[in-house]
């Protein structure tokens, strides 16, 4: 006997694998429920019991936990290998929630024996911590300031605040040494030349004066 033109067990082996996945299991969400709140970026505890339905917890494989936004948008996986008789367990909520989505689930996913479980709608609040870009004290930074800073932005800096070497020529005390020294040396000049002025003057009397008086005394004798 065939059925759709398989043979029997083929059509067994397709129904098996294309099963819907069961949604009922021994494992029972007691939080989150409809009237929890999580904040996101922060630590969130996850809860559950069993119920008693089959599978129990003890048959069941280790699981991972999705975030969902809404029923089908997938945001994170926030656990993975979590122990079913753990009965609990301390998640993550993500950093950033799409602000379009009010309500979120999460979904208890094992694959021995594959199966979901969902948990009841509930909210997360926006994280504090995350500015709004548009209030963000950043965006009104001048753009001078978003600039590099190169070595010759560095040497200008500091030679803008250090102070004005002062000008030679306005130090009085400077002054009053050259001028001393000026001085000085003119005064040598001037000894030397007078020095020459009296030799000659030692020689003109010498030829004009004391020599004809030697001479005349010379021929009187």
């Amino acid at each position: 006997m065939a059925t759709l033109g398989l043979p029997i067990p083929l059509c067994l082996t397709l129904l098996f694998f294309l099963r819907p996945i069961s949604v009922l299991a021994s494992l029972y969400p007691t939080k989150p429920v409809s009237t929890t709140f999580y904040t996101a970026g922060q630590a969130a505890e996850l809860r559950w019991v069993e119920d008693g339905q089959r599978p129990l917890l003890s048959a069941m494989g280790l699981m991972k936990i999705d975030l969902y936004a809404g029923n089908n948008t997938y945001l994170a996986t926030i656990a993975n290998d979590i122990d079913p008789l753990a009965l609990g367990t301390i998640v993550y909520i993500p950093q950033v929630i799409p602000k379009n989505y009010h309500l979120c689930t999460l979904r208890f996913i094992t694959a021995h024996p594959p199966q979901v479980v969902y948990t009841a709608d509930f909210n997360i609040i926006p994280s504090p911590y995350l500015e709004d870009p548009r209030t963000s004290p950043t965006t009104t930074t001048s753009s001078s300031s978003l600039l590099p800073t190169t070595d010759s932005t560095i040497l200008s800096r500091i030679s803008s605040t250090q102070p004005a070497s002062p000008n030679p020529s306005d130090n009085p005390s400077s002054k009053s040494t050259s001028a001393s020294l000026t001085w000085s040396l003119s005064g040598r000049v001037g000894a030397q030349g007078s020095n020459l002025v009296d030799v000659e003057r030692v020689k003109f009397r010498l030829l004009f004066i004391v020599w004809p008086a030697l001479v005349g005394l010379s021929l009187a004798i």
